[in-house]
């Protein structure tokens, strides 16, 4: 059976089948490293733990202890909150826009009526729920324009699609 040699950080080299997940390798080097995993660095390029590597690599597996990390981690909590923020205000039309990871956090801009303090513990309890839901985060790389036309109600995501390089994007789901 054909073997893939994933290169880790400190160059020993491991052998997986011809077809391993970042997250199966970060399971294999040990149980702490596969429950703090958010990435993996595949010659060089982030990517999720669950794609598949088919061929010989260097990896590093990304925690929240790197810089990297961090923004990987702080984009997620965006997406996360901008799931939470629709399903409380789903009665209005948000606009979703940028939501960046930052020097020490997150934040996210919303088109829509303003919110209070009060709001603040509704919001992180929702996230907590959808955190504690598991639900599977999806990506796949969709053409420009079946992007464009996904989000044509709204405005923020249209116009950064927009101006996305490239004939391709990258788009997520999580459960919903």
């Amino acid at each position: 059976m054909p073997k893939v040699k994933i290169t880790l950080p400190d160059n020993s080299i491991k052998e997986f089948p011809k077809e391993v997940s970042g997250l199966e390798i970060a399971k294999a080097i040990g149980a702490r490293l596969a429950a703090s995993a958010l990435a993996i660095k595949v010659d060089g390029i982030a990517q999720d733990l669950n794609d598949l590597i088919s061929k010989d690599a260097k990896i590093e597996i990304l925690t929240f202890d790197s810089n990297e990390g961090k923004e990987i981690f702080w984009h997620s909590a965006c997406h996360l909150m901008s799931q939470a923020m629709q399903r409380i205000f789903k009665e209005q039309d948000i606009g979703l826009g940028v939501g960046p990871a930052i020097e020490l956090g997150f934040y996210q801009d919303y088109d829509m009526k303003p919110i209070s303090e009060a709001d603040f513990e509704k919001i992180e309890n929702e996230m907590k729920k959808i955190v504690n839901e598991k639900l599977e985060i999806k990506h796949r790389i969709a053409p420009k324009k079946e992007v464009l036309a996904f989000y044509k109600k709204d405005p923020y995501k249209s116009e950064m699609a927009g101006d996305l390089p490239g004939e391709t994007a990258t788009m997520y789901s999580q459960g919903e």
